[in-house]
């Protein structure tokens, strides 16, 4: 068996119900066949797709022997009906390439079938000869060229006369150089740029049309060709009056690679069309790079946004030591647009090398966003003279530097003294921009020094995102002192102070904290209700299990989700059925997700049956939580053969949780589906 049926996988359950078998008799294959060209046409008579496919790579690999089965094959040029086995694609798709690997021996068969009704046929009779490059049937294939109705037929007819070659399709061809249908137009590019030579002259006279299609795609034929007597041709175009012309050169300069296109690309990249610009970025990417860096960090600031960002990617691919000399150089320059775009890059590369020239920008004469994203591209490459840097930047007369240093100081969890009495002032500053900036840094710190600022800016700042962002920070450092000024703004009258306040109470999780859970369970704000529940069950208390019961009746799915969670967590046996409820009942998929975790969680003895049936589900949520709740049932024959099948998963998200279940309920290190399977059968 050769090696390519060696490696075909075949899907085991499948009725190929679409496929119709050849209309010509099995009786009138001809005595004297080779026997495995008579056993590959017999198998087209089959509609097991084992035998169909197996029969289709057979003929194919029989090939010119396999003439007598070419009737057979023909019958099937019209049959879409995909094979579904890997590495095989419709059912004429394979017939075609059998036809193929007969070889031009039938040629004036497949030729007649350009007249076929069915424009499947038409198309991959076209193809056929194109594989061939027979001239066999050229005048049709001109005809079809010209006045074909169906998309697909015309671009395989025109690909086809690309491969075949012959001259006398030039003329055919050059013809349809203002074909409207784009992917045909680029057909016809290709299929003129395959003449090569020949074509250049015709081509040539077409650059001189009224139309302006027939023009831009003769310019990129041209292109295509590659030829140096092209190039002149296409760099008068470069300052035509029309911009589809402009882009037709653009792209022709890009395609000729020849290093003398560089300049007049260089040139349009001031173009006045910003389609042209980008396109001259794109043409430029194919040509050295160190030919192209310095233009294209000049060109920055005139580029629109788009631009900019298809420059940029193309600087991102080049080496650094062909980009660093250009770059340091832009950030000198005094245009902010430039050293904008240059700092995005060097930010999104993590490139070294430039800290210096950024950090000169912070006490340049450039506008003050250049130099708060030289600090940020500073934090970005996390140099170790960042820190310096911020210290000294928190003392400049621009408060929104000061403020950026500050908060850069704070995401450092660097905090002096003077920092945390900075950090005081600017959360009280008139500038709601100045407050947020050093506010959003506080839950990045865990510095004892800004402890009483944050403490006291819950009982005494007049703004609620102060208070916010300082009780996500108290609440992640769990500083308990603080628990006097956050336990009263669970009736703060901003609804997003109440939801930190709660959250920053389950987060120090401190016993003291379980009445306000319990009174809160039944709060009007739904996010609150959810986290009272989280903190019962961080505190572990059993005795609120009926009340988070009744809360598995929460109008909010987020409020049930947690419900859940937190039974599971408190094993609440009385809570099973009610959680065997949720995973079979309710609307929403997060609840459903979270009681399979709980009742794993809850029992292990009882449950198997909710947890395959959560291993079979479709929903790819419920799955993923049944995968990782099945780890508790490593002694479960069902549950870890199901999950050991689950290896051989369509998705490799599945495959993966699976093997991360396995291994973490058994302790066994098995790599392959096999081994995972024999152990599980084992148990």
């Amino acid at each position: 068996m050769s090696y390519r049926i060696s490696l075909i996988l075949f899907i085991s359950v499948f009725l190929l119900s679409a496929y119709t078998p050849p209309k010509t008799p099995l009786s009138s294959l001809p005595a004297g066949t080779p026997g495995p060209v008579k056993t590959g046409v017999a198998g087209l008579f089959s509609t097991d797709p084992d035998d169909l496919a197996l029969a289709l790579i057979t003929l194919q690999e029989a090939g010119s022997q396999g003439i007598n089965a070419a009737p057979f094959l023909m019958d099937l040029l019209d049959d879409t009906t995909d094979l579904r086995v890997q590495g095989l694609q419709t059912v004429s798709d394979e017939a075609a390439r059998a036809l193929i690997a007969i070889g031009p021996s039938i040629e004036a068969s497949v030729a007649r079938l350009l007249s076929s009704s069915k424009p499947p046929v038409r198309a991959k009779a076209a193809f056929i000869l194109g594989q061939w490059s027979s001239s066999v049937g050229i005048d049709r294939l001109h005809i079809m060229a010209l006045n074909e109705s169906h998309p697909e037929v015309r671009i395989n007819v025109i690909q086809s006369l690309g491969k075949i070659k012959n001259r006398s399709s030039i003329q055919p061809l050059l013809s349809l150089l203002s074909v409207k249908d784009e992917m045909a137009a680029q057909a016809v590019v290709n299929a003129l740029a395959a003449f090569g030579y020949t074509a250049i002259k015709p081509l040539t006279y077409n650059l001189a049309s009224p139309d302006t299609m027939k023009r831009a795609n003769a310019a990129r034929a041209l292109g295509l060709i590659g030829d140096t007597l092209c190039l002149n041709d296409i760099k008068s175009l470069i300052h035509d009056k029309e911009a589809p012309i402009r882009l037709a050169a653009a792209e022709a300069l890009g395609s000729i690679r020849l290093n003398d296109a560089i300049e007049p690309l260089i040139t349009m990249l001031s173009d006045s069309d910003q389609k042209v610009s980008r396109q001259a970025v794109i043409s430029l990417g194919r040509y050295p790079h160190d030919r192209i860096i310095i233009p294209l960090v000049e060109h920055l600031p005139e580029f629109d946004e788009n631009t900019a960002i298809e420059a940029g990617n193309l600087i991102k691919e080049m080496e650094p030591s062909v980009t660093r000399d250009a770059l340091n150089h832009g950030l000198q320059s005094q245009n902010p647009q430039t050293v904008r775009h240059i700092l995005t890059l060097i930010s999104e590369t993590k490139w070294a090398g430039f800290t210096d020239r950024i950090i000169a920008l912070i006490s340049s004469g450039h506008p003050t966003g250049i130099k708060l994203q030289a600090m940020e591209t500073l934090i970005a490459l996390a140099d170790k003279k960042a820190i310096s840097v911020m210290q000294s930047a928190v003392k400049s007369p621009d408060k929104r530097i000061s403020a950026r240093a500050v908060s850069a100081l704070l995401t450092f969890n660097d905090v002096s003294r003077e920092t945390a009495t900075l950090v005081e002032e600017l959360l009280k500053d008139s500038d709601p921009q100045i407050r947020l900036m050093v506010a959003k840094a506080l839950p990045f710190t865990d510095s004892y020094r800004l402890t009483p600022v944050m403490s006291d800016a819950l009982s005494q700042s007049p703004y609620p995102e102060i208070k916010v962002f300082s009780l996500k920070s108290l609440g992640r450092m769990q500083y308990s002192k603080a628990l006097p000024r956050i336990s009263p703004l669970i009736n703060d009258p901003n609804e997003s102070v109440r939801e930190a306040a709660t959250e920053a109470l389950v987060e120090i999780g401190d016993e003291s904290a379980k009445d306000i859970f319990i009174t809160y369970l039944t709060d009007d704000n739904p996010v609150i209700r959810s986290l009272c529940a989280r903190g019962l069950s961080r505190l572990n208390n059993t005795e609120s299990i009926p009340l988070l019961i009744k809360t598995l009746d929460d109008e909010d799915a987020k409020v049930r989700t947690e419900a859940v969670s937190a039974l599971g967590q408190l094993k609440a046996k009385e809570a099973l059925n009610p959680v065997i409820n949720i995973f079979y009942n309710d609307p929403e998929e997060k609840p459903r997700a979270a009681a399979i975790e709980a009742i794993s969680l809850i029992d292990t003895s009882l449950t198997q049956s909710f947890i395959i049936d959560g291993l079979k589900s479709k929903n790819p949520v419920i799955k993923q939580a049944a995968i990782s709740a099945a780890s508790r049932y490593p002694k479960n024959k069902d549950i870890m053969s199901y999950l050991a099948g689950l290896l051989n998963h369509d998705l490799s998200s599945v495959r993966q949780s699976a093997q991360e279940s396995l291994t973490k309920g058994s302790g066994k290190k098995y790599s392959t589906a096999e081994e995972w399977m024999k152990w599980s059968l084992s148990l």
